[in-house]
């Protein structure tokens, strides 16, 4: 809009991925992410940060878990934008709470029982 902006503030992204096995079969998860304010382009991002908890229930070839996300209502994806006529201020947060239960089964979890010998071993020793 007839001036010039430096735009040139760095970004900083923080996650911490946490996985606690409290024996029984029974796991915990908590997770942080972060991101600064800063710059990428033509917009300034504004701070966010979200966390995340879970727990999972093994038993057997089944998994059970229950988890939140963004527990406190904290993450938004809210920018100024700028352009040569305008200036964009959006302040938005991301509807992105939610409790999910999710049943899994895993097949043939057991380890191959192939016990084969040397199938490369020609190609290994024509080379």
């Amino acid at each position: 809009m007839g001036t010039e902006l430096r735009m040139n503030n760095p970004l900083l992204f923080i996650n911490f991925y946490n996985s606690i096995s409290v024996g029984k079969g029974f796991t915990i998860t908590g997770d942080m992410l972060y991101h600064s304010s800063g710059d990428m382009d033509v917009v300034t991002l504004k701070p966010s940060w979200q966390i995340n908890l879970g727990v999972t229930k093994t038993i057997g070839n089944w998994f059970f878990q229950l988890s939140a996300t963004d527990i406190f209502k904290t993450a938004r994806n809210s920018m100024i934008t700028y352009g040569t006529q305008m200036k964009l201020d959006k302040w938005n947060y991301s509807d992105s709470q939610a409790v999910q239960f999710t049943i899994r089964y895993a097949f043939n979890s057991t380890m191959s029982k192939y016990k084969g010998r040397g199938a490369g071993q020609s190609e290994k020793n024509r080379l």
